[in-house]
């Protein structure tokens, strides 16, 4: 991937996760994005790379998990996190997706929240931040 203007991470929360959830973690990794990591359950993750802030036998959901992970974010100097579901589904071409979009698009606030649809099937006026 290009240099990025913006500096950006990824989240996720677990409670045991999916099999195949690693592999997509992978994607993360590959793409050069840090990984923050709060689990709710304490499956081992021993090929994932990630900044653990939580590990526990007691799921505590997911309002103090999208809390701790925001500020650890902020903190460590990133822009933006974009948060996952442990079952979400993506490709390297996502990362590089998102990547693109925040390098087009400017959110003036501190807290913005963006929702990504099948872009195909939005149509051009759609596409455009007003």
């Amino acid at each position: 991937m290009k240099q990025q203007k913006q500096k950006w991470a990824v989240a996720c929360i677990t409670f045991h996760p999916p099999a195949d959830w690693e592999a997509r973690m992978e994607l993360v990794k590959r793409a050069e994005r840090r990984l923050y990591l709060w689990k709710n359950s304490n499956e081992p993750t021993s090929e994932v790379q990630a900044t653990v802030l939580h590990e526990g036998h007691v799921n505590e959901g997911l309002g103090p998990a999208l809390k701790a992970l925001l500020e650890q974010a902020k903190a460590d100097g990133y822009d933006y996190l974009w948060y996952l579901d442990q079952d979400t589904t993506f490709t390297i071409e996502s990362l590089e997706f998102v990547n693109e979009f925040l390098e087009k698009h400017a959110f003036p606030s501190s807290y913005s929240a963006i929702r990504f649809a099948e872009w195909q099937q939005l149509s051009p006026e759609a596409n455009q931040l007003t």
